[in-house]
């Protein structure tokens, strides 16, 4: 069996990726800390952009089968910076080529990915807000 990188590399170098294209947002890939009343949740990359909802991005290696959960379990959670609610979520699916790359940093940068895009549509009218209605791109 070959050594393969673990997941979190790739995350890593899928932030840095991001980081430069997305400006003045804040870009963080493997941290803790960041979602309010869940310090030791970690989304494989966390952006936040001032005047903007943040957005999160999960991802796997495929076939990725739990990723669309746990991109919709993020959703109308509050993050840390800025004090706003999570309202768009992406589940991302690592090709095969990333998962077995020595070089995994460029294989990153020449993937292409499979993805999904999930938003809240509705929350409850209740001072929880929960969430009520997500539609899935």
């Amino acid at each position: 069996m070959m050594p393969r990188p673990i997941e979190d590399n790739a995350n890593t170098f899928l932030g840095n990726l991001l980081r430069p294209m997305l400006g003045q947002a804040t870009v963080l890939a493997q941290h803790t800390g960041v979602i309010v009343d869940h310090p030791l949740l970690q989304p494989d990359v966390f952006i936040a952009a001032p005047g903007r909802s943040p957005v999160v991005v999960e991802a796997e290696y495929e076939p990725a089968g739990g990723v669309e959960q746990e991109a919709r379990d993020r959703l109308g959670l509050m993050a840390v910076l800025g004090r706003q609610r999570i309202e768009a979520a992406i589940a991302l699916r690592y090709p095969d080529s990333v998962r077995t790359a020595y070089n995994q940093a460029a294989a990153v940068r020449a993937a292409q990915f499979a993805y999904c895009v999930f938003r809240v549509t509705k929350y409850a009218n209740t001072p929880e807000r929960e969430v009520k209605q997500i539609s899935r791109f």
